[in-house]
């Protein structure tokens, strides 16, 4: 099973741990896929608030929104 793609941390937050002269780095933060997520869900309630979706199907178009971005993002990355 591939690892998903979330586009790495948002606001990203590091800690520096010492141990025994190695270094452990960690990032803590909301992931970019969640974000984009986040704001299309909102965006969808907003705009559609009467909506007949059930909370769970807009949620699953969130993230399916927010995994196309993340593919835009890529493939835009890649042709710079």
């Amino acid at each position: 099973m591939s690892k998903q793609k979330d586009g790495g941390p948002i606001y990203p937050i590091f800690e520096a741990r010492h141990a025994n002269a190695d270094y452990d780095i960690t990032h803590i933060g909301m992931s970019l896929r969640d974000y984009f997520a986040a704001q299309a869900l909102q965006g969808m309630i907003s705009a559609d608030h009467k909506s007949e979706r059930s909370m769970s199907e807009m949620v699953t178009l969130a993230y399916k929104i927010a995994d196309a971005m993340i593919a835009e993002r890529e493939k835009q990355n890649e042709s710079v």
